[in-house]
């Protein structure tokens, strides 16, 4: 079952927003014991609680349909390709291409993988991009090795 044959609860985008808007806003100051932020103070603290409190509550709210965490990963990411829009064959893509890196780390088990970084979704955040499989191999002129298959000639 894909992500796009399922019907997901409304409150699933307004959360995903939510946590991106924390990952945008509060989290890049969490390395300031207290800081000010629209005119209040936070604890860095209380700002992590909060943080791990709506992580948990995304997990949460897909628990009933089912989900792998590579899926839940994708629905977290807009199940659509950050270049196309597409909603087909999608894939996570490391943006710093440090995929080995994962690899070497967790053992070679995705799966291992995806349940870390949907755990700490800042983390996934700032480590993959959500793209078709057109655009993840570059053949649709959008993606980000067309230059250099061109060179390649493939």
């Amino acid at each position: 079952m894909s992500q796009n044959q399922i019907q997901l609860p409304s409150e699933v985008e307004s959360l995903r927003q939510e946590i991106i808007y924390w990952i945008e806003n509060y989290l890049p100051q969490m390395h300031l014991k207290n800081f000010i932020y629209d005119g209040e103070k936070y604890d860095y603290r209380t700002i992590q609680r909060e943080f791990r409190l709506l992580c948990m509550q995304f997990i949460n709210i897909l628990k009933p349909f089912n989900l792998d965490p590579r899926q839940r990963l994708v629905i977290f990411f807009g199940s659509k390709c950050s270049e196309c829009n597409s909603t087909d064959d999608l894939e996570l893509h490391h943006i710093n291409n440090d995929g080995k890196l994962d690899r070497e780390t967790f053992r070679c088990c995705q799966v291992y993988i995806w349940k870390y970084y949907l755990i700490h979704l800042d983390e996934a955040y700032d480590t993959f991009e959500l793209l078709c499989r057109d655009c993840h191999r570059g053949d649709s002129g959008f993606g980000i090795f067309t230059g250099l298959f061109r060179e390649l000639g493939l």
